[in-house]
């Protein structure tokens, strides 16, 4: 028979424990990475845009607009940062049960340990959650690689109440060494750029969550029971999605394989 899955105090773990922690760390690394350049880019833009107006001659006011980067911008380093944050929860929860923790986990997250009434559940939710915040970081990350790639800031000059012609702006651009295009700025770039692999890493972590789920589950619902070596008879617990029921194993063979259980999502030796 396959094991999917080795058995700790009468209870089945979950597989691929550290490629699961392995992802799950990365995951925070690069989600603290990319709200951090996402930051970075914000408070460098400000500061860019507040040297260029104080460059300007007395008497122009110059309007620089930057709305479009800068909302996808926050959006998408608010996303990476709260990737970050649900990362670090998720990340104890596959731990050894014997791992001391700073706090407890609540039970829908709980995987290993006394807390953990249904790993199943708790891996599809941290699944679920993952996959979200996958397609959250994308649903933020292509318009602001696309406004990186494509488009630049809207400069606008008044003189009194006449408007600088752009011929004139963009002599004033070269001549200053500055550029409207966000592409080349270096801290647009290093975010469009640093939250790719979050968004990937979240996916991959997403999906070999979904896969551990059901491989558990597979693994719950053919699981062989064995009788105790001082010869009592165990007596198993079984919840399925319909209704729970107990069984008691008592066999001449001394164990009894269950066929027939087929939607078991938890198995818990009383």
């Amino acid at each position: 028979m396959t094991s999917y899955g080795s058995r700790q105090g009468g209870q089945v773990l979950p597989p691929y424990r550290n490629a699961r922690v392995t992802l799950l760390a990365l995951t925070w690394a690069l989600g603290v990475i990319g709200g951090a350049f996402g930051l970075n880019a914000l408070i460098q833009g400000n500061r860019s845009k507040s040297e260029v107006k104080k460059s300007v001659q007395a008497g122009i006011t110059l309007t620089i607009d930057s709305n479009d980067i800068d909302t996808a911008g926050i959006f998408l380093a608010v996303f990476c940062t709260l990737l970050s944050v649900i990362s670090s929860l998720f990340l104890p929860s596959h731990l050894p049960s014997s791992f001391p923790l700073s706090f407890p986990l609540p039970s829908i997250l709980s995987i290993t340990g006394p807390r953990s009434s249904n790993p199943t559940r708790a891996i599809r939710v941290q699944a679920f959650t993952l996959l979200a915040l996958s397609l959250l970081i994308l649903s933020a990350l292509v318009p602001y690689d696309l406004f990186a790639i494509e488009r630049s800031a809207k400069i606008s000059a008044m003189i009194g109440k006449l408007s600088v012609p752009d011929s004139e702006l963009q002599e004033q651009e070269k001549g200053l060494g500055i550029s409207a295009k966000y592409w080349d700025s270096n801290f647009i770039r290093w975010q469009a750029l640093s939250s790719i692999p979050a968004f990937l890493l979240s996916l991959l972590a997403s999906l070999l969550h979904l896969h551990t789920a059901n491989v558990l589950s597979k693994s719950i619902s053919t699981n062989v029971l064995t009788r105790p070596t001082n010869g009592n008879a165990p007596t198993y617990t079984y919840t399925t999605r319909m209704r729970t029921r107990t069984m008691t194993v008592a066999t001449d063979s001394g164990s009894l394989k269950d066929t027939e259980v087929g939607s078991v999502e938890e198995i818990e030796k009383v």
